[in-house]
């Protein structure tokens, strides 16, 4: 089991608020966004620098910590952000997101270090990798994780690359072609299954048409509605807004 040394990335480099210019406000609020992004700390120990510019200009954040934080140490913490309590003894990444998500957070960009990540992408929550590469050869070792941290190497596909003066900003996507139905790249199609114990698939044989939402990150809530819900206790199409292409629904929520 590894247990590498944490370090507070906050408190590290200097965190402070999120301070866009003002054409990036202007852009978030067309998109129906705050102005500024909400900030969020992930913190077991809950030793914070709370008269850092991040607890004490702009607008208040979230710090996310175990149900067993020390009472103390959480009380005074509040008094300078919100608290999300999530996990006994370590923070529960997955119920975390699902806690911002009901607070109306739709897409979250995570910076912090090898522990983080490496529990980030134990849980499955990854969807994309930014990855900056610097020209500079350095004698110390370099770790993006620890070792020890996957059980299997987590595959990647190269989905966009920018270059200036040297260095370059790699954008992956994890998870192969195939993890996601993929069987064509030029044409673009793709490859739907049902599972034969699905109640979905004998509707589906009755029909001539099926409809495959593909969904991004604006679409977490629709995602969870249809992924999490079952139909004998929700009604799903009643809970958001569709209309009929050929005879099928296609939904937004």
């Amino acid at each position: 089991m590894w247990r590498p040394r944490p370090r507070l990335t906050t408190r590290a480099e200097g965190y402070g608020p999120h301070r866009p210019s003002a054409e990036h406000q202007a852009s978030r609020r067309d998109r129906g966004q705050t102005a500024s992004a909400t900030m969020a700390v992930v913190s077991a120990s809950l030793r914070l620098n709370l008269q850092s510019s991040l607890f004490s200009d702009g607008a208040r954040p979230i710090v996310v910590t175990p149900n067993n934080a020390e009472a103390a140490a959480r009380d005074r913490t509040a008094a300078h952000a919100d608290i999300v309590m999530t996990g006994e003894d370590a923070v529960d990444l997955q119920s975390a997101l699902r806690q911002l998500h009901s607070r109306g957070v739709r897409l979250v960009v995570c910076e912090g270090g090898p522990l983080l990540l490496a529990e980030l992408l134990a849980g499955g929550v990854v969807g994309k990798l930014c990855l900056t590469v610097s020209p500079l050869l350095v004698a110390d070792p370099v770790r993006l994780l620890p070792a020890g941290a996957l059980a299997q190497p987590a595959a990647l596909r190269l989905a966009h690359v920018l270059e200036d003066d040297g260095h370059l900003f790699l954008r992956y996507l994890l998870g192969r072609p195939a993890d996601q139905g993929e069987c064509s790249i030029d044409p673009a199609r793709c490859l739907v299954c049902l599972s034969s114990r699905s109640h979905t698939l004998a509707v589906a044989t009755r029909r001539d048409r099926l409809a495959v939402h593909l969904l991004d990150e604006d679409d977490y809530e629709l995602s969870l509605l249809f992924g999490e819900q079952t139909g004998d206790e929700v009604d799903k199409f009643a809970a958001c807004d569709r209309q009929e292409e050929h005879g099928v629904p296609a939904c937004r929520y």
